[in-house]
């Protein structure tokens, strides 16, 4: 029971302050304050002697570098760069190559040695490396791709498609084949372009490269010229990319592994005959795939497309809804109680195409009642929990698509005499009756309905439906007999008392609502009293509710004698610590200033605090670990430290225990064998109440309380230290006698 309020960390004065400061203002003195980095000073060589001394000393930092990180490429570069700057070029490449002698796989080496010729213009140098690169580094398409660009910038096409064939020795990933043929696309060599594509299906056998290949063809390719006899070339094959593209498509199916044929090449080889307008053949190439492939959905969704496009309505049903059902006809003759097969049959059904709407409509209907006649086998609700919905969806089909609410209430009727009421009921059934009866205008009807679901199960979401409905007819004496009916039946469920209570406080009726509050709370001591035969689901809620009631009234007095009555019956920690929250939040009398009300709060919340910390020392050998007790201390503190002062602050404080990890026994069901041993930790508290401000009188009483606890303390650490040397001690017999054995 958490009844705290929401306090502290509250700003109580919210007037703005006389002077602003905006985030400009703060960034400006923050630039300001700001301490002015190091800039090291230009140097400026004036003649050869100092640009000698200057190469000189920069080489003898180099070399010392280089040598005490050898293997750092970093270094090395940087060196080489000098180098390079100087225009050195000599010296540069000396130390490239003394960096590829380090690691000769490093890319970085080789990159940054190329790009140094390359600036330079040193074209020989440049394609040199890249030989020697690419045939120490085959798989490096970096590489690859520098030699080529710098080749076709110097304009040596032919060169470059030499690389290019030297690349593919190697079969390197499709970004290279699709490189090269953009290569040979740019200077229109459709001819070369078909050899790499074949070296490209050859290398990565699947159905995407197949596909492609043949976009490829069917887009660009217009087939080989024949030269004539005056020289001059032929004219291009009529439909030549067509013809090539149909040829690949045949092949990518007759080539690949039944694994490896996906839906996509199906779909994208019925696209490809479509836009070639030969529309047999798009159809033959859709029935392939769906041979392949019978539960596609994306396969069918673009056959009917194609169908309403270039076919009929007849064409549409055959090759589509006539296989669905027989798909679907064929699951259910193999198991008539699927009922996610009847749903999914139902709604196809429902979806077909509305020219026909009444002959959809009694389509639906017989299938509604070939579904409805699958009563799942015994009396055991989740078998029927799908098949209600079957009864629901019926009665919604006859009431909304065929506007018969007579023939909806008449199935709903009929699934209230299957259901065996004697074993479950379901509510929702009673409560779309009754629904359906009112929207035909028959109030009557939906009350006797709901009132004979009450009677047969007495559901709590059929109390609530009725208590809505008859909520917002503003039927109060109704409503007040719907949760007396509904406490009846079930007298020891809290939510009842509660929603009960809820209803007489809402309706003004607070004598009601305190006398509904009291039997109920009458009731639940029995239960809180008597533990092992609970009878109240959650007696507590009750007690809450009742607190919370009183608070909302203002009734102080009545919250403090109920607080004090659930001490009575369970003096919890939780219970104190509520009760002090209270007393710290309450509003004032009237009269009473707010420093007053304030002051008056805090004492009778510490007031409450010192009770409870009295109580638990009186009753220390319920709690052994003294876990209730810190957990007192530390909501004490807490609050210490929202509205108390420095002093009360530290004498809490100085009450706060000391942790210790204990062992205690674990006993067997019987109560006495003990089976093992289980840590806990255990407090210390002081032993001595310091005089404070907080200190009560008979001071001497709460010390010797302190005491004997302390006393029995250590009565039961000797008792679990012997308890332990016993234990140990049986092992080492068992352990004894097994080795014997």
């Amino acid at each position: 029971m958490n009844l705290e309020k929401n306090r502290g960390n509250k700003v109580l004065n919210k007037t703005p302050a006389p002077v602003q400061v905006t985030a400009e203002q703060l960034l400006i003195k923050t630039r300001e304050r700001q301490e002015k980095q190091f800039v090291a000073p230009k140097q400026t060589i004036e003649d050869q002697e100092e640009l000698l001394e200057y190469q000189t000393r920069r080489r003898k930092e180099f070399e010392d570098r280089v040598r005490a990180k050898r293997f750092k490429i970093g270094v090395w570069l940087l060196y080489a760069k000098f180098e390079e700057e100087q225009e050195d070029f000599v010296r540069s490449r000396s130390v490239y190559e003394r960096a590829l002698q380090v690691d000769d796989r490093e890319v970085k080496v080789w990159l940054a040695y190329t790009e140094m010729e390359m600036r330079h213009q040193n074209v020989n140098h440049a394609r040199n490396l890249f030989d020697r690169a690419t045939r120490l580094l085959p798989r490096q398409d970096i590489l690859w791709f520098k030699y080529i660009t710098m080749e076709e910038r110097l304009g040596n096409i032919t060169h470059t498609r030499d690389i290019y064939q030297r690349w593919m020795q190697y079969l390197p990933e499709a970004n290279a084949y699709r490189h090269f043929i953009k290569f040979e696309m740019k200077y229109h060599e459709w001819d070369n372009c078909v050899r790499v594509f074949e070296q490209y299906v050859a290398a990565h056998h699947t159905a995407d490269t197949f596909l492609k290949y043949a976009k490829w063809l069917e887009k660009h390719y217009r087939g080989t010229r024949q030269t004539l006899p005056d020289g001059r070339q032929g004219p291009a094959i009529v439909n030549a990319g067509v013809l090539a593209a149909r040829n690949i498509y045949e092949r990518a199916l007759a080539e690949l592994e039944e694994w490896q044929v996906t839906e996509e090449l199906f779909q994208t080889y019925a696209d490809f005959e479509e836009r070639a307008k030969d529309f047999e053949r798009t159809r033959a190439v859709y029935a392939r795939g769906m041979k392949r492939f019978p539960e596609s959905t994306k396969l069918f969704s673009s056959l009917a497309t194609f169908e309403k496009r270039f076919g009929t309505m007849q064409t549409i049903s055959e090759t589509i809804i006539q296989k669905r059902k027989r798909f679907y006809e064929e699951a259910l003759a193999k198991n008539s109680l699927d009922y996610d097969k009847w749903f999914d049959y139902i709604q196809m059904i429902e979806y077909e195409s509305d020219d026909d709407v009444e002959a959809r409509n009694l389509e639906m209907r017989d299938l509604y009642q070939r579904a409805i006649v699958n009563i799942p086998p015994g009396d055991t609700k989740p078998f029927w929990r799908r098949y209600i919905y079957l009864w629901i969806e019926y009665a919604l089909f006859e009431e909304v698509n065929c506007g018969n609410q007579e023939s909806a209430l008449q199935v709903l009727t009929d699934c209230l005499k299957v259901i065996p009421h004697k074993s479950f009921t379901f509510g929702k059934i009673w409560v779309h009756k009754a629904k359906l009866e009112i929207r035909m205008n028959n109030l009557q009807a939906a009350r006797q309905t709901l009132g004979r679901a009450i009677g047969l199960c007495g559901k709590p979401k059929i109390f609530r439906e009725y208590l809505k409905i008859e909520k917002a007819l503003d039927e109060t004496d109704r409503c007040r007999k719907i949760l007396q009916m509904q406490l009846k039946q079930n007298p020891n469920r809290c939510a009842c008392w509660v929603a009960m209570c809820k209803f007489e406080a809402e309706n003004g009726e607070d004598l009601r609502a305190r006398g509904l509050y009291e039997e109920g709370l009458r009731r639940t001591e029995v239960d809180i009293n008597n533990p092992t035969q609970p009878q109240f689901d959650n007696p507590f809620a009750l007690w809450k509710e009742y607190i919370e009631f009183e608070i909302e009234n203002g009734e102080k007095d009545n919250v403090r004698a109920l607080y004090r009555r659930l001490l009575n019956i369970n003096p919890g920690i939780e219970v104190w610590i509520s009760f002090a929250l209270y007393e710290s939040g309450k509003t004032g009398s009237e009269g009473e200033t707010e420093q007053e009300t304030r002051e008056t709060n805090i004492k009778d919340a510490r007031g409450v605090f010192e009770e409870a910390e009295r109580t638990l020392i009186a009753q220390a050998k319920n709690d052994p670990s003294g876990e209730k007790r810190k957990s007192l201390y530390e909501s004490w503190l807490q609050f210490e430290e929202t509205y108390g002062t420095e002093e009360t602050i530290e004498t809490i404080q100085s009450k706060q225990p000391q942790g210790e990890v204990r062992q205690r026994p674990i006993y067997a069901a019987d109560g006495v064998t003990a089976v093992g041993l289980e840590e806990y930790i255990h407090y210390d508290f002081p032993t001595q109440v310091q005089a404070h401000p907080l200190h009560l009188p008979g001071s001497d009483a709460t010390t010797q309380m302190l005491v004997d606890v302390q006393a029995d303390d250590a009565a039961e650490r000797r008792r679990l230290r012997a308890e332990r040397v016993r234990m140990r001690a049986q092992n080492w017999k068992n352990q004894d006698e097994g080795e014997a054995k």
